[in-house]
């Protein structure tokens, strides 16, 4: 991938370059996973999902994630923005976790740092992800959103996506309350 994009014009001193996560961005992919989630659900999330413990197992996450299998592949496909060296977002996406989601991919992650909120890098990630989707033979994707993160909601209708139920994750600490939304003709989100 490793494609290099302007923001949207309106700040020509913000650029990214998108491209596939290699192992050594764990860390960084960790920190910012740690520091978005944190101020997404401060408000949301009992308090239980706050302690330090929550960075270590996020750190351990994604070096399990991004770490090759005996195939050489990463089992999830996860796609960064970087921009000053920095990771400024990123999107993981894949093979449904849920055998009832049928033939949609899901997108299971989409973060995006709050100093590049508002310059398009969310779209352009939810954009390169869908494009891996589709590369997989995905026709649809769906994504999970916890209620009451009406930011995302409102992303997303506004990328698209339909509201098509509700569920609960069990979560090992958290059960939470999620939306689905999903996109039944894959394309670039509008």
């Amino acid at each position: 991938m490793g494609q290099l994009f302007k923001s949207d014009g309106s700040n020509p001193a913000k650029s990214f370059i998108i491209r596939d996560t290699v192992a050594d961005d764990s860390d960084l992919s960790a920190a910012l996973h740690s520091r978005v989630w944190r101020l997404t659900y401060a408000n949301l999330a009992p308090p239980v999902m706050f302690e330090a413990s929550m960075d270590e197992r996020r750190k351990r996450h994604w070096r399990s994630v991004l770490k090759p299998n005996d195939r050489g592949e990463q089992d999830s496909h996860t796609i960064i923005a970087l921009t000053a060296g920095t990771i400024a977002g990123f999107i993981s996406v894949g093979p449904p976790r849920d055998s009832a989601l049928r033939q949609r991919g899901e997108a299971k992650q989409l973060y995006v740092d709050q100093i590049a909120q508002g310059l398009a890098l969310s779209k352009l990630l939810l954009s390169a992800g869908f494009e891996h989707l589709q590369a997989l033979g995905y026709t649809s994707i769906r994504l999970a959103v916890v209620e009451g993160n009406d930011p995302a909601i409102k992303f997303y209708k506004a990328a698209g996506g339909l509201d098509v139920g509700c569920f609960t994750d069990p979560g090992p600490l958290w059960p939470s309350a999620n939306r689905l939304i999903a996109w039944d003709q894959v394309g670039d989100p509008t």
